[in-house]
């Protein structure tokens, strides 16, 4: 097997597995306070497994060029997908814990008049 071939294997391996990480923990987060965040997180994880399987395909199955092309352009959109969900997804986490924050400042400065 080649160097970069080789490369360029276990960086996919290794980022299917970060994503599966990540997953678990979202999934974890979910179920312990059912944020909505937490479940777009969890949705934009999935994608990216998927991208990140369908992209390592290529490392352990032999390709004919049009197969190959398909599978880039359906493995693109599930990438995209998963980032604008990753995107979303951390923009309600942010909200909800600027929401929070606020929250606890206001009930701090009445702690402080009382």
């Amino acid at each position: 097997m080649d160097g970069l071939y080789l490369l360029g294997a276990g960086v996919m391996v290794y980022a299917v597995l970060v994503q599966i990480t990540m997953l678990i923990l979202q999934a974890t987060a979910y179920s312990r306070h059912k944020h909505k965040s937490f479940l777009v997180l969890c949705l934009a994880s999935i994608s990216g497994v998927i991208y990140g399987g369908m992209a390592g395909l290529p490392y352990v199955v032999e390709l004919a060029q049009d197969q190959l092309k398909t599978l880039m352009v359906i493995s693109s959109i599930f990438a995209i997908i998963s980032a604008s969900l990753a995107v979303c997804g951390t923009a309600l986490l942010f909200d909800s814990y600027r929401t929070l924050a606020g929250n606890g400042h206001k009930q701090a400065a009445q702690e402080n008049k009382e």
